[in-house]
């Protein structure tokens, strides 16, 4: 039901245009990030019933910038050495010359959308069933709409209203039948 509702929400607008196309490969690839994410859930479970939330947490962002770092010096030392220092002069360049809202949006995802929210899921597995924590991830969609629509004006497509009642009635079904 609650993917039926994304379904509804990403897949209802017809293309007509390259920026339309765009919009339907990301919204595949936010498809593609509700699935994955529910599978790393019903993996992660044994660690969540096992270690605390934080511990996992921050275990999973260490992992993360260690292999972000080895990509890194991997892609740096395979570059030819005058686009290495081109690249890292205009990566630093342009972090440090951002806008002030461009390091509060950064700041946000790294706090709110990424460490709370691994936090938290962590801490739901050690109370509930993997396939109950995932089902609260197709809220995801709706939220990214309503904050589209709250920070860049965008207005809500008609098919938005019958797509949350969707996802809200999936979660509240799965929330409701779930084993406690």
């Amino acid at each position: 039901c609650a993917v039926g509702g994304v379904s509804v929400l990403i897949f209802s607008r017809t293309p007509h245009s390259v920026i339309a196309a765009t919009q339907t490969i990301g919204d595949l690839l936010t498809i593609a990030n509700v699935l994955s994410f529910s599978i790393f859930l019903v993996i992660s479970l044994p660690l969540a019933r096992k270690y605390s939330a934080l511990a996992i947490t921050g275990f999973y962002f260490l992992e993360g910038t260690f292999l972000l770092a080895l990509y890194l010096l991997a892609h740096y030392a395979l570059a030819p050495a005058t686009e290495t220092q081109t690249a890292w002069q205009h990566d630093f360049l342009a972090w440090r010359n951002a806008p002030l809202t461009t390091h509060a949006m950064m700041l946000f995802v790294a706090t709110f959308a990424s460490s709370v929210t691994y936090a938290l899921n962590n801490w739901a597995l050690r109370r509930a069933v993997p396939s109950l924590v995932a089902t609260y991830v197709t809220v995801q969609p709706l939220i990214a709409a309503w904050m589209s629509m709250w920070l860049y004006n965008e207005k809500l497509s008609t098919s938005f209203y019958p797509a949350f009642i969707l996802v809200a009635s999936g979660v509240w079904l799965s929330a409701r039948t779930s084993p406690k």
